[in-house]
């Protein structure tokens, strides 16, 4: 019994769906697949099998062709990718079992030709003919191929001779500072969910302000709430991006900790020597009846109930979680610059 996330076709059965190849196509398979991991691309060999990884930002459907040598006229396997299992972001990848160095491989995308993986360490032309592997006519068969290799041995370097400090010139900066925000250009704009890359993630200050206008009463924002808790989808989904690259947040930094989030309603920056200029003056925060500190029970009972409330949905939320120091430290009001 094969296992694994893929078409299976015993000896002798018809292949369909496979664009231009002759209807009496044979295929067999000879080795059980996992999904496998995205990096790194090519076709990486291990005691334990074979990963393949090509990248396609297009593709709807990707297929991997095993052959056992240079100029086998049919493949020896035939391996479907499942999109919810063999997909990272752009990425296709699989694992095939026990699949050992010489093997032969092409891809084939949405049903077309068959392709040569550009990160293949080793390729043969030994079927490829020109003319058919452009077109696609044919029984198939006529592209160039990877072929699986060992990895290199490198030799091993000398450590890099590390220049003095004469003429040198170094800088002493704060990340945050220097940057003005995570999701802010050298320009002054601010690009959430407009930074390209699909493996870049970044602070999701949409986010961090819904929620704290949920958790503070505002109403009319169900919508946004919802959309920010499954992870954001208007902002990364368009261009095949996922949950991962939200990094969720409700304090950080810069602004009010979580205990000043739910103890002030305005900043009280009185200390900086600036009359309170100094900071944004809408940190969306509600202060549960009592401006700043106060041995009221009531109204401490509901400043925790709504600080878990924060951590609750930052919990349940789809994407990543960051989570500032705790809640007990607070800076009476004062906006942390640090």
């Amino acid at each position: 019994m094969i296992s694994g996330n893929f078409r299976s076709y015993e000896k002798g059965d018809q292949l369909s769906n496979c664009g231009d190849w002759s209807a009496n196509y044979r295929v067999l398979q000879t080795h059980s697949i996992r999904p496998g991991t995205r990096f790194p691309p090519g076709a990486t060999w291990t005691t334990e099998g074979v990963n393949f990884s090509v990248f396609s930002r297009a593709a709807k459907r990707v297929e991997l062709l095993l052959y056992d040598s240079a100029d086998s006229p049919q493949p020896v396997q035939f391996v479907a990718l499942d999109p919810d299992t063999n997909r990272s972001y752009f990425f296709w990848h699989v694992f095939v079992e026990d699949l050992s160095p010489g093997t032969h491989y092409t891809w084939r995308v949405d049903g077309g030709k068959e392709l040569v993986d550009p990160w293949a360490r080793a390729v043969t032309d030994s079927v490829w003919v020109r003319r058919q592997a452009i077109s696609g006519t044919g029984d198939g068969g006529y592209s160039i191929r990877g072929v699986v290799t060992t990895p290199i041995e490198l030799p091993a370097r000398k450590s890099p001779i590390t220049p003095g400090l004469e003429g040198a010139v170094i800088y002493e900066l704060h990340l945050g500072g220097f940057t003005r925000h995570p999701s802010w250009d050298a320009g002054g704009l601010y690009h959430v969910g407009a930074f390209p890359g699909f493996s870049w993630t970044e602070w999701n200050g949409r986010y961090r302000d819904v929620i704290r206008r949920f958790v503070r009463g505002d109403r009319g924002i169900i919508g946004e709430v919802a959309s920010c808790i499954a992870g954001s989808s208007d902002l990364y989904a368009h261009d095949g991006r996922l949950p991962a690259n939200s990094i969720d947040l409700i304090t950080c930094h810069d602004g009010f900790t979580l205990r000043d989030l739910v103890s002030y309603n305005r900043k009280h920056n009185e200390a900086n020597g600036e009359d309170n200029r100094d900071g944004t003056n809408d940190n969306l925060s509600w202060n549960c009846g009592v401006e700043g500190e106060t041995t009221d029970p009531a109204v401490l009972s509901l400043c925790r109930r709504q600080a878990k409330n924060f951590i609750a949905i930052l919990m349940i939320s789809r994407g990543v979680p960051m989570v500032m120091a705790s809640y007990g430290e607070g800076v009476l009001g004062r906006e942390s610059k640090s």
